[in-house]
């Protein structure tokens, strides 16, 4: 008897959690530690010789993700130290990682050539160098995000053509050619297409970058898997011909963004909707009218989110859109007449859609006090609500609103000359529990000691002037 309550006494002096480590196998304590953010598996490393052990096991380093607080501090040699642990890295998240330069690519290509993740999007020191000795050792790559760096068609092509296993890249308008699109055939299984505008800070191009015709052709006969397609040019000079080659060549599209297409319309947008499965539709400035908007209602009722900017739609094509789409999560509509979306669009949306609205967007519209009352007279779950130059509400009108509209945590009145002063970007927080983001852009009544005082009062209010 007196041994055992010995064994007791024994066991209760050692901490339970010390026993529950030491006993575990080294596979079962790297999975419970392989949950932990790299930077904590470094710091974990110093408890002792078989936690360095588990904690720079290979198996542990198939991920590297650089969390976003650590993206400016991060240089090449860290990454270097991090990499060369294992040579079956899958996955490189290194966005915003502004310090990292070509030497850390050559490196990476030299030991993880089993690479299939690599994200490096605004990482503004990468450049062609670089990348060409990814594109020649790593050619295993499935999902490439190079947006906001210097890399150009010059090398994406060239890794285009060694990763035929490509299905989803994130690219720069710089990188992207009529060669680049027509190498995309190379990537059977590409679903996810997105090109973004080059930012001037990494800018290596002389002349102007367009997305035309060619292109556009070019892209729709090399990519008959693309889902998801997102083109932010600067300069658009494609035409309704070009989108219906889109249309024909890449027949599951579910996502489409296009910043501005000036030149295109109703034929060419009609294409797209007619295939049937597009979810996601944004526009940016267009020559499309009511004609588009009942395209959407005949071929895509189940479309969650849709969004025209500049375009030549009036309250008739809102009332077929409203009337068939009653999945929609999100409406925006911008229009080059404000005259043609007037309080009759707002009574329609109020009257006849769907559950799931909760988000809206009028700009330039004619909406007006009234309008505005018998909008959220249903729509009281919206969460985000933009109102921009809508010059005919009042403040006033807008405060009435917004007491029906407690569940907002975006609101932006910007271009609208709704507020005025400080007292009312206050009455506006007041009211609203829940706003996380309020866009006033063009006031002149607000300081910059203004708009301490209200950070002070409601910090986790973002405010943008």
């Amino acid at each position: 008897m007196a041994k055992r309550v010995r064994t007791v006494k024994i066991c209760e002096n050692v901490h339970p959690t010390k026993i529950l480590f030491e006993s575990l196998p080294d596979e079962v304590l790297a999975q419970i530690l392989s949950y932990l953010p790299k930077v904590f598996l470094v710091r974990l490393s110093i408890v002792n010789s078989r936690w360095h052990r588990v904690c720079f096991d290979a198996s542990m380093w198939r991920d590297v993700c650089i969390p976003f607080h650590f993206r400016y501090n991060v240089v090449d040699s860290t990454l270097m130290k991090l990499t060369a642990f294992s040579r079956n890295v899958n996955k490189l998240y290194l966005v915003e990682c502004r310090n990292l330069t070509d030497d850390l690519l050559e490196f990476i290509s030299i030991h993880c050539p089993h690479l299939k993740k690599l994200q490096l999007c605004g990482c503004i020191k990468i450049t062609d160098k670089g990348m060409l000795s990814i594109a020649r050792r790593c050619t295993k790559l499935k999902k490439l995000g190079i947006a906001k760096t210097k890399i150009t068609d010059q090398s994406l092509n060239i890794l285009i053509q060694n990763n035929p296993s490509l299905t989803s890249l994130e690219t720069s308008t710089q990188a992207c050619t009529v060669e680049t699109f027509g190498g995309l055939r190379n990537c059977k299984s590409l679903r996810k297409l997105k090109v973004y505008e080059t930012p001037e800070e990494v800018l290596v191009k002389d002349g102007g970058i367009l997305l035309d015709d060619c292109m556009m052709e070019a892209l729709g006969k090399s990519c008959p898997s693309l889902t998801h397609l997102v083109l932010i040019y600067d300069n658009v000079e494609a035409s309704d011909s070009s989108f219906r080659e889109v249309a024909r060549g890449c027949p599951l599209l579910e996502n489409l963004e296009i910043d501005s297409c000036p030149a295109v319309g109703d034929q060419g947008i009609k294409a797209l909707v007619e295939n049937g499965l597009l979810e996601h539709l944004h526009l940016g400035e267009s020559q499309v009218s009511d004609e588009t908007l009942r395209a959407v209602a005949t071929y895509l009722p189940k479309i969650r989110s849709l969004k025209l900017e500049y375009a030549d739609v009036t309250d008739n094509g809102v009332f077929h859109l409203i009337g068939h789409c009653k999945f929609l999560e999100e409406l925006s509509l911008g229009v080059k007449i404000p005259e043609n979306l007037t309080d009759i669009t707002a009574s329609i949306i109020s009257c006849l859609s769907g559950p799931f609205l909760c988000s809206l967007e009028f700009n330039s519209c004619a909406i007006t006090d009234r309008g505005l009352a018998i909008l959220v007279n249903n729509s009281v779950l919206l969460t985000s609500l933009t109102l921009k130059a809508c010059t005919q509400i009042s403040f006033e009108g807008l405060m009435k609103c917004l007491k029906r509209c407690q569940e907002l945590r975006l609101l932006d009145v910007s271009f609208s000359g709704l507020v005025q002063n400080a007292i009312q970007l206050m009455d506006i927080a007041e009211i609203l529990p829940n706003l996380c983001s309020l866009g006033v852009v063009d006031v002149e009544g607000v300081t910059d000691k203004d708009l301490e005082t209200f950070q002070s009062l409601y910090p986790l209010c973002d405010v943008r002037l």
